[in-house]
């Protein structure tokens, strides 16, 4: 699934945690899922969970929209 497809079913007002498959490094945070980066969009998540915070955490693989 790529992240596009799961932001769809998230609350707008879901705070959400984007995380590196790669290196497990937080590489974006937000507090409503229409103000993350367009370009993470195409990436492929890889893991999803929540944190101690309630945060919606979501891995993804973004290592090919870096290249």
């Amino acid at each position: 699934m790529i992240l596009d497809e799961l932001l769809w079913k998230v609350n707008d007002n879901t705070n959400i945690k984007l995380f590196s498959s790669e290196t497990y490094e937080e590489i974006a945070r937000d507090d409503g899922k229409d103000s993350l980066f367009d370009f993470y969009n195409y990436c492929e998540v890889t893991d999803i969970f929540v944190d101690e915070d309630g945060w919606l955490c979501i891995e993804i693989d973004a290592e090919e929209e870096e290249r």
